[in-house]
């Protein structure tokens, strides 16, 4: 396959190549998820990708266009290397939102705030790590999740993690 070609800056010779597609996004998000380790080795494979996903420009949504965005390298390097870390992902359907979070505590709290409201708790205290939840339609959530020690006190909160619930058919 032939890529379109174009000199190169301040050369005369030589040529450029240029396309798109997964082929060139693996090296740069392999690239990421390195730096993103090494900024903090204990993490394990799926807090770095969920990392990765967190922070890129679709902030933890995947759409099928642009599946979880571009990759915010800064960003993620920045989550990795802050401590402990509660990362959160949704998934929504029509009226319902799959919440899913890691972060290695015993016990989780989940909250969620309605449209930029104030935050109510929807479970105070678990150790399961995803959920489903029934909200209204046609308003925009943001879930927290936070990490608790075993006297129940905050050791790490989640970004927050805006998901807009559709309207019921």
């Amino acid at each position: 396959m032939l890529y379109p070609r174009v000199a190169l800056a301040g050369s005369h010779q030589g040529l450029y190549g240029f396309a798109s597609g997964t082929s060139f996004a693996t090296p740069e998000v392999a690239g990421a998820a390195a730096l993103v380790w090494s900024a903090n080795p204990s993490l394990d494979a799926a807090a770095v990708a969920q990392i990765l996903k967190q922070t890129a420009s679709g902030l933890g949504t995947w759409s099928p266009e642009l599946g979880f965005g571009v990759i915010d390298v800064a960003a993620a390097v920045a989550h990795a290397g802050g401590g402990p870390t509660v990362l959160v992902s949704a998934v929504r359907a029509r009226d319902r939102v799959h919440v899913a979070w890691s972060g290695g505590a015993a016990e989780y709290r989940v909250a969620a705030a309605r449209d930029g409201g104030q935050a109510q708790v929807l479970l105070a205290t678990t150790p399961r790590t995803d959920a489903w939840f029934r909200l209204a339609a046609g308003h925009t959530y943001s879930f927290t999740v936070s990490a608790l020690d075993v006297d129940g006190a905050e050791t790490a909160i989640s970004a927050p993690l805006p998901v807009r619930v559709g309207q019921r058919r």
